[in-house]
């Protein structure tokens, strides 16, 4: 039995085509394309086509950046003990991965801890903060968790710890009383791009960390990782995300990361090209299962 179906169809002149497809440099069919879907700006358009990681945003536009860096370099001058504390799951793993590897490469007293997914669940609870103390540490830094752990942190600096929350879900009107709150949720935060994953705010943290401490581009090594992440936390692919992404892929194919090259090899992909299928549903579920099963951190041993 038949329906009765209703067709929109987008209101565009051939002209408006031609006009798109002239000043964004592309066919008359992609420039259709980009209209059907609302998108008229040529810049958008060839930004969209040729990502290119000139165009990352300046990390310091984030809130906190600043104040966040500059902790973390006061530790690592005093050799203070930095714990990164990250999240069981593909984003929270790869966001500990590359700040521990980047602080311990430049010399960090750095340690690291992924909660129980069973017993302590995901992010700050109250359980986990009362271990802190214990753990003789003097600045915690959150990759992918913390936004909303106000009592565990009040707790956690109340013991005379720093804590700097680096985070991507969203914010409340208020945020925990942090030494510094970077998440380009935060409602004071003009950041212009707000889809980073939890890896890609890490991402930022490295980037800018390398500029304070006369080493940039440094940061560019993890970008395998940090597409790894951000595909599997399935963010939009758009703007920074894309431009990380892009470049981390290329990356990926002839990553020199031992783990994962055998990851890579173990689930079959070794030799063939790596795209964001590959990484959705052969390499993502993979990581997440260590904290289904097991203990996740046994992915981050180094």
């Amino acid at each position: 039995m038949g329906q009765d179906r209703l067709w929109l169809m987008n209101d565009f002149s051939h002209e408006k085509v031609e006009i798109l497809a002239e000043e964004a440099g592309v066919s008359k069919l992609l420039a259709g394309i980009f209209l059907s879907r609302g998108v008229d700006d040529p810049d958008y358009i060839k930004d969209f086509l040729n990502p290119s990681l000139d165009k990352l945003h300046d990390p310091f536009e984030l809130r906190d950046m600043e104040k966040a860096v500059d902790r973390i370099i006061r530790a690592l001058h005093n050799n203070e003990k930095i714990l990164i504390y990250g999240d069981y799951d593909v984003d929270g793993i790869t966001s500990t991965s590359i700040l521990y590897d980047f602080l311990r490469r430049n010399n960090a007293n750095v340690c690291y801890y992924i909660p129980d997914r069973l017993n302590e669940g995901y992010g700050i609870s109250m359980a986990t903060a009362q271990k802190m103390p214990a753990m003789d540490v003097d600045l915690i830094i959150t990759v992918d968790c913390g936004i909303t752990a106000f009592e565990e942190v009040k707790y956690i600096t109340g013991n005379n710890i720093d804590i700097i929350i680096t985070d991507h879900h969203e914010c409340r009107e208020s945020v925990p009383d942090a030494y510094a709150v970077v998440n380009p949720h935060r409602l004071d935060c003009t950041y212009p791009f707000k889809e980073l994953a939890g890896v890609g705010v890490a991402y930022k943290l490295l980037e800018a960390l390398a500029i304070k401490m006369n080493i940039p581009g440094s940061e560019r090594r993890y970008l395998d990782i940090v597409a790894l992440g951000t595909v599997a936390d399935v963010v939009p692919l758009l703007g920074e995300n894309r431009i990380i992404v892009k470049y981390g892929l290329s990356i990926m194919e002839k990553t020199s990361n031992i783990g994962l090259k055998s990851l890579i090899k173990v689930a079959g992909a070794e030799n063939k090209e790596i795209d964001s299928f590959v990484i959705g549903f052969v390499l993502g579920p993979r990581i997440n299962a260590a904290g289904r099963i097991g203990d996740a951190t046994r992915l981050l041993d180094f």
